[in-house]
């Protein structure tokens, strides 16, 4: 590939997913209510995608949704 050229969607490289981050990410599934590994965690960062590394969002938006 030229260093000029856009990767077309073909040429992209991708992480691997587990069969339930493919449900989660691709098919728009959701985890169970108070379940997720990520529920407690208050480290300070910016949350990225597990599929393509994009940023989601950071450590400070979260909220306790309580629903």
């Amino acid at each position: 590939m030229k260093t000029n050229e856009r990767m077309d969607e073909t040429e992209k490289k991708y992480n691997e997913l587990t069969a339930r981050e493919k449900a989660v990410i691709l098919n728009k599934d959701t985890e169970m209510p108070f379940f997720g590994k990520l529920l407690y965690e208050d480290r300070k960062g910016t949350y990225i995608c597990k599929q393509c590394n994009a940023a989601l969002y950071r450590s400070e938006d979260k909220f306790l949704a309580t629903c």
